[in-house]
């Protein structure tokens, strides 16, 4: 099987339990000297590392390393279409309980299938000295030793370290590595057959063989040290829109079939020294659990050898075409969809694009699709919440991205001219644009969007300002001054389907004037009689004034709409 084609898949059964607790070590536990025990090994299960463990836990004497819950992105498909891409961390908060005293909480990943093995492996604690070990193999009714149980000094205490490749085929030849002892003592992660190799692992330390007791318990959680990619799915976050048909997704990823794993110092417990990068992928049809908005790709699941954090490389991606219908309009397209995420170790990762529209009703019943961002706003930015990069250019009316002092660009709007500072030389009240200059292909949203799109009317913004048809919303604090001018936190959405930020003004002069207290947009309607005056759409935090005729002179954002 070539490299390039390799289809990285793990059987669900990993996730189906057996027991709830494996052993049957427990019958051989008598004394067979006076210094040395039997150790009860019970295998309880495996984990995945959960990213919702708090800073610090009180019956934990250490701190514990905290992931973010989510991680977003969001990907312009259309000027009217995105998609919010959620990398989200399968997670089970931690209650407050006594019992589970130096321990964290953790995602269960289910027991180990019948015939995989094991190795547990026993350091002395003062000196770190390789003392024994035991490799056991799972059977249906338990675990049983290669042998004898493993015997150790009772008094003793002793460092322990178990590992499983998740496999039925024997392990290793326990390596001179490991029998150094556990200072410099490393295992090896590498792929063994066509099915994916796991690498699980725990180091239980202070761990003291009592002779008068009839049972010395070794309990033992497993830890995935691989990350394993559960789901991939693509939801539908606006009502109106329906999938037309099941595509396929695909997944793709950089992976590593070698790597090593420490049993001590900087980066014990951790795969590292990662080798042999190749290139893999995985396609399915995508299909429905139940809920017809939303599609899951596959029903398997991928284990990664790889993480990103140090290898940037190291991210897997979704790929698919699908066909959606747009119920408002009746449109139907196919929307291309490409998205990367990161991979983290130990972790069980579960990815979710969730696609969006944009626009507002301008009659009842009656929708049309607006561009979800300003011109020259930051189209990697979610268009629904306030941020200094939703702000875009600012235009005096009839004039085109980068005419000279008729024109001021999103960064220069917040940076050279970010205060009350005159734009020289800024065109002024008697020298607009004719009537004519945004008529045809002369019109901006046409320019930057390409044909279709185009500058609302009046009529447009007075229907889309009509709070019967598209309820309004205040989002974050508006300011109660003009002179805000770093304050880049308020807009308003109207309906479910339209955001526009309070980006303020430039007044006739080029000064900046209303940001974050006054929503400014241009309409494409001129002022009838009067060569200097067009209509603009005008909202403060507490009320609605619909349109309002401004300067042309004036600089404000536009938000274009599409035929």
């Amino acid at each position: 099987m070539q490299l390039n084609n390799y289809t990285k898949t793990y059987a669900i059964t990993a996730f189906l339990l057996l027991a709830s607790c494996r052993t049957n070590d427990s019958d051989i536990t008598l004394k067979t000297s006076d210094n040395a025990v039997a150790v009860q090994v019970n295998l309880l299960s495996t984990d995945y590392a959960d990213p919702t463990i708090p800073q610090t836990q009180a019956s934990l004497k250490k701190e514990v390393t905290v992931l973010p819950a989510a991680e977003k992105n969001f990907t312009i498909l259309s000027p009217s279409i995105f998609a919010e891409t959620t990398l989200s961390y399968e997670s089970r908060k931690l209650g407050t309980q006594a019992s589970l005293e130096g321990t964290v909480a953790a995602v269960n990943g289910g027991n180990m299938n019948t015939n995989n093995r094991f190795r547990v492996i026993a350091y002395r604690a003062d000196n770190g000295a390789y003392a024994a070990h035991k490799d056991y193999i799972i059977t249906p009714t338990g675990i049983t030793p290669d042998g004898t149980a493993l015997m150790l000094d009772s008094g003793t205490t002793y460092n322990m370290i178990v590992y499983s490749y998740n496999q039925p085929t024997n392990l290793p030849a326990i390596s001179q590595e490991e029998l150094a002892g556990i200072g410099t003592a490393k295992i090896r992660y590498g792929i063994t057959t066509e099915w994916r190799d796991d690498l699980l692992y725990q180091r239980i330390d202070g761990f003291t063989p009592n002779g008068n007791l009839l049972n010395n318990p070794l309990n033992i959680t497993l830890r995935h040290k691989t990350a394993l990619l559960k789901d991939v799915t693509v939801s539908l976050g606006s009502v109106d829109l329906e999938f037309i048909t099941l595509p396929l997704g695909k997944i793709s990823f950089t992976d590593y079939k070698n790597g090593e794993l420490y049993f001590s110092g900087t980066n014990a417990g951790k795969i590292t020294s990662r080798t042999n990068a190749f290139s893999g992928w995985q396609q399915n049809g995508m299909t429905y659990r139940g809920d017809t908005r939303k599609i899951y790709l596959g029903n398997g699941t991928v284990i990664l050898n790889a993480d990103t954090a140090t290898d940037p490389t190291s991210k897997a991606s979704f790929l698919s075409d699908i066909t959606l219908k747009d119920n408002s309009t009746g449109n139907i397209k196919i929307q291309s969809i490409t998205a990367s995420f990161t991979i983290k170790p130990e972790y069980i990762h579960n990815f979710n694009i969730d696609i969006k529209k944009c626009g507002a009703y301008i009659a009842p019943g009656v929708w049309k699709e607006f561009a979800c961002h300003n011109l020259g706003a930051n189209k990697t930015l979610d268009p629904f919440t306030p941020a200094a990069g939703l702000h875009g250019d600012k235009y005096q009316w009839g004039a085109l991205k980068g005419e000279n002092l008729r024109y001021v660009s999103m960064t220069d709007d917040q940076s050279i001219y970010n205060n009350n500072a005159i734009i020289f030389n800024w065109h002024s009240f008697n020298d607009s644009k004719p009537n004519d200059s945004w008529d045809g292909i002369k019109d901006p949203c046409t320019t930057e969007l390409g044909v279709g799109w185009r500058v609302p009317t009046r009529a447009e913004w007075d229907s889309v300002l009509n709070p019967a048809l598209n309820p309004q919303e205040n989002k974050g604090t508006f300011s109660t001054t003009g002179n805000d001018y770093t304050n880049y936190t308020a807009g308003k959405m109207f309906g479910k389907g339209l955001f526009l930020p309070a980006a303020g003004i430039r007044d006739i002069h080029g000064a900046l004037s209303d940001r974050n207290n006054y929503l400014y947009y241009w309409s494409r309607t001129v002022l009838e009689g009067d060569i200097n005056g067009s209509y603009a759409a005008l909202s403060s935090e507490s009320q609605t004034i619909s349109t309002s005729s401004r300067w042309r002179a004036c600089g404000m954002p536009i938000r274009c709409i599409r035929d």
